[in-house]
């Protein structure tokens, strides 16, 4: 997992969601609820740059990535 940043953003945000419901103290609640956040640009400050262009090999690699996250080879 840790060669592949793909599946390595879902365990921490699959990781980050759970502990946002499941922890026993409100400010660890708080903080994964932030860093969630902060992972889609919800609290960005400074203006939105436009997004990159991704060629069609690097949506192949990220494609193949979560097909072999989700079990589908």
């Amino acid at each position: 997992m840790l060669d592949n940043p793909f599946a390595m953003r879902a365990f921490v945000t699959r990781q980050l969601i759970s502990l946002s419901r499941t922890a026993v103290q409100d400010a660890n609640k708080i903080k994964a609820l932030e860093l969630l956040g902060k992972s889609v640009g919800l609290f960005s400050e400074a203006p939105e740059a436009a997004p990159r262009a991704i060629t069609a090999d690097e949506l192949k690699v990220q494609l193949m990535a979560h097909m072999r996250f989700i079990g589908l080879n």
